[in-house]
């Protein structure tokens, strides 16, 4: 969290969308070892780790090394702070995104924290993609980019319904679990999450391989 600064513009006019606010990525350690006298010279192996290790994806700190899929982690991380600062100031949803919620949890009494916690379906999905313990269960960037385009016109498709089948679907998402699972590997393995990119795809990405991997 302090990486991420927050500036929140006020609208006290607006009984909608009082808040708007806008997230800057400071630095997040990138550039000092962690341990100089074991510092790896042979470029033929993986090297320490540096920095901020809460950014980092799992297997960087393994034999596997660094690869285009643990940025995808790194970025999911960041949707996750991100989200953490909004559910600080969390904004009551309409009635008909909590009644649509609360038939997913029947007889559960939401509290605000569980309020701060309601998303749009899509962007779990891709989010929690991204926080995937299994590399080759992550999606790609541009997958990534992608798909949050689709979550995003679908507000744009449902502001101009006010009756009718919206196509954004709402639910209550503890979005540090799900990190917490894609840290230590302990979440179950999700068959729709896994990467179907094709071979040429994959090799778009082999010079940014780790060293490790080359020959």
């Amino acid at each position: 969290m302090q990486n991420i600064l927050v500036t929140d513009r006020y609208y006290p006019n607006d009984p909608r969308n009082p808040h708007e606010y806008d997230y800057i990525i400071t630095d997040i350690g990138e550039g000092k070892v962690l341990n100089p006298d074991k510092e790896v010279i042979d470029l033929t192996k993986p090297r320490l780790s540096y920095g901020a290790v809460d950014f980092r994806a799992p297997e960087v700190h393994g034999q596997t090394g660094w690869s285009t899929k643990a940025e995808v982690f790194s970025f999911g991380v960041i949707s996750c702070k991100i989200l953490d600062c909004k559910s600080l100031a969390p904004m009551f949803p309409p009635d008909w995104v909590l009644s649509e919620v609360q038939e997913q949890h029947p007889g559960q009494a939401f509290s605000m924290d569980m309020i701060a916690h309601i998303v749009p379906a899509g962007l779990k999905k891709v989010i929690e993609a991204c926080l995937s313990y299994s590399i080759e269960d992550r999606p790609s960037m541009r997958d990534t980019v992608l798909a949050l385009d689709e979550v995003t016109s679908g507000f744009t498709s449902d502001s101009m319904k006010l009756n009718g089948k919206r196509k954004i679907r709402w639910m209550y998402w503890n979005w540090n679990e799900s990190l917490t699972h894609g840290r230590k590997g302990t979440a179950k393995r999700d068959s729709d999450s896994r990467d179907t990119r094709s071979k040429k795809e994959e090799d778009l990405f082999h010079e940014f391989a780790n060293p490790a991997q080359l020959d």
